[in-house]
């Protein structure tokens, strides 16, 4: 500890002034970080088999794969887990007889079985914007907010649904910014 700090005093005051400076920059973006207003929810879609219950896999086809006499491939669909006190499972159909002008379905499942949202989304984003991101803070609610972007006119609006009565309502719509889709 001595020689760090001998050494420190017989450093120039520019380079003195860098190290701190280098150091408060990384410190404040770990901080950043650390206390980021919303994450991606777990990076991104994953194949759902390995990772849902097989009960709640056929519960999400019986509930929301409506067409007669066709198979929803299980293989196809794919899941997000939200990691929050308790568990979320945001579902891609990921299959064509789901999908249609709207967008394709995504629904969002507790880890119990309960559907608690159920939204055509198009996928169409820049990587800035998830489709869906999470709130860290949970409002005092049993879930983490949920904000979905999609792409309008040009430009990317957001839509933050929070957990209130057994499901997730809408509580705000932001447009963000505007962008060139060349």
């Amino acid at each position: 500890m001595k020689k760090g700090f001998e050494r420190w005093q017989l450093l120039a005051l520019p380079k003195k002034l860098t190290l701190l400076g280098v150091g408060f920059l990384v410190s404040i973006g770990l901080i950043w970080m650390a206390f980021s207003g919303s994450t991606s929810a777990n990076e991104g879609f994953v194949p759902a088999d390995p990772i849902v219950s097989e009960h709640l896999l056929e519960r999400v086809i019986e509930e929301n794969y409506s067409q007669a006499g066709a198979k929803l491939e299980r293989k196809s669909m794919l899941v997000q887990t939200v990691k929050s006190e308790n568990k979320l499972f945001i579902f891609d159909l990921n299959n064509p007889n789901s999908c249609g002008r709207q967008g394709c379905l995504y629904v969002v499942y507790t880890a119990d079985g309960k559907r608690v949202l159920s939204l055509y989304l198009k996928r169409s984003l820049l990587e800035d914007y998830p489709l869906f991101a999470v709130e860290k803070l949970a409002y005092g609610n049993d879930f983490p907010c949920l904000v979905v972007s999609q792409v309008e006119k040009k430009a990317v609006v957001s839509n933050r649904f929070c957990f209130s009565q057994g499901s997730f309502v809408p509580v705000n719509r932001q447009r963000q910014s505007r962008y060139n889709s060349n």
